[in-house]
């Protein structure tokens, strides 16, 4: 605590969200397994197609041979006006996703899904909304990944992958240990720090800026 009583002031300058240049994105260290839910906020454009917010892409293979992808929140177009959000394990042999809802472009929505489990609890939420709208599917097996999870792309076996299109704005990202989401092991803000915008997780008390070899978050117009 500072001497006068005051708060000390943070090592990063708070923003309301940083904006996807088609190329930045971020590695939160944190595996898919075992990890065990999920929750962020984010804002698609109108021209978006199939990007990535939070995910890794490792296979694994079950009882039966069948290959799945680890758990991932993405969406893709669905018409001009709305986007469908799926929170979904792709199979990989059919590629059918579990669709969660679709929002409105241009509109903040909040997503939260649980990881590694065959019965997968999805809920979506647009801005304004009280409750989440709710959708569970269910799978024949367990799905587990021991790959770093990427945060505004989708980590494919150590690249990036569906890197979120520009314009995509990320409000904030929290990663769980259990599926209830209690017990935080990330929790991302974003910021600008030492000149880059970027992501500052409250649990590590630590930066996570851009990897890629090129591109650079934004921040809001008025920052």
């Amino acid at each position: 605590m500072m001497a006068d009583g005051g708060t000390p002031p943070l090592p990063y300058t708070p923003v309301d969200y940083i904006v996807a240049d088609g190329t930045a994105y971020i590695n939160t260290n944190i595996a898919g397994t075992p990890a065990k839910s999920m929750e962020l906020k984010a804002l698609t454009i109108s021209s978006q197609s199939n990007s990535g917010l939070l995910g890794s892409m490792g296979s694994s293979t079950d009882g039966e041979g069948k290959k799945f992808i680890m758990a991932q929140i993405a969406y893709s177009s669905s018409d001009t006006s709305k986007h469908i959000v799926g929170a979904y394990y792709y199979l990989i042999s059919s590629g059918s996703p579990s669709v969660a809802d679709s929002v409105a472009n241009g509109t903040p929505f909040v997503i939260r899904t649980s990881f590694k489990k065959s019965a997968q609890s999805i809920g979506v939420k647009q801005e304004g909304e009280s409750s989440y709208t709710a959708v569970t599917k269910s799978y024949s097996s367990t799905v587990s990944s021991t790959l770093k999870m990427f945060l505004l792309a989708l980590n494919n076996n150590g690249t990036a992958a569906s890197v979120a299109e520009s314009g995509t704005r990320l409000y904030y990202c929290k990663i769980y240990s259990d599926a209830t989401y209690s017990t935080l092991v990330f929790d991302g803000v974003p910021c600008y720090y030492n000149g880059e915008y970027g992501i500052w997780d409250k649990v590590t008390d630590s930066f996570f800026g851009n990897v890629a070899g090129s591109g650079a978050f934004s921040g809001p117009s008025n920052s």
